[in-house]
């Protein structure tokens, strides 16, 4: 593929939740959150997105500008975006790090919640041990490398 059908597959196919967030400081919580639809002129399901805003409890911040929530806020922000456009593979890159416990039950929740549908699949990187056995498959790395899978609820990690 050349760099524009790369660009499209991705933007169709696979989500990113990075840790750094990757939000437009300046733009809204909606816009932010559909801004991967506006870039491929796709329209939002808005009564998934009203469900998302609520379980994701930022009722009320849709027209707050990104940069001025909280890190835990902007974190919920950036997996709705992810999570609202669908796509079949999603890249979580320490989802729960800038929540509290609860939160982050609900983010990983969530995004449980959402590898569960036919043909979607969520990829999640995290230090957190208690997060990582509650997945279905388990991979550690050791200096650079990847180690033996480790059967959830094991608790060797």
């Amino acid at each position: 593929m050349n760099q524009r059908q790369l660009a499209l597959f991705r933007r169709t196919h696979i989500g990113f939740v990075f840790q750094a967030y990757n939000l437009v400081p300046s733009m809204t919580v909606l816009d932010n959150v559909l801004l991967p639809l506006t870039l491929a002129r796709r329209k939002a399901d808005h009564g998934r997105l009203t469900a998302l805003m609520a379980r994701f409890r930022l009722n009320g911040h849709g027209r707050d500008a990104a940069g001025s929530l909280s890190g835990g806020e902007q974190q919920r922000v950036a997996l709705m975006r992810t999570l609202v456009a669908d796509p079949d593979v999603v890249f979580a890159d320490e989802p729960t790090g800038a929540l509290d416990r609860r939160t982050g039950q609900l983010v990983f929740d969530e995004l449980r919640a959402f590898s569960r549908r036919p043909g979607k699949c969520v990829i999640v990187v995290t230090h957190d041990p208690g997060l990582a056995q509650q997945c279905d498959v388990i991979y550690t790395m050791r200096d650079g490398r990847f180690v033996m899978p480790v059967a959830p609820g094991s608790g060797e990690l």
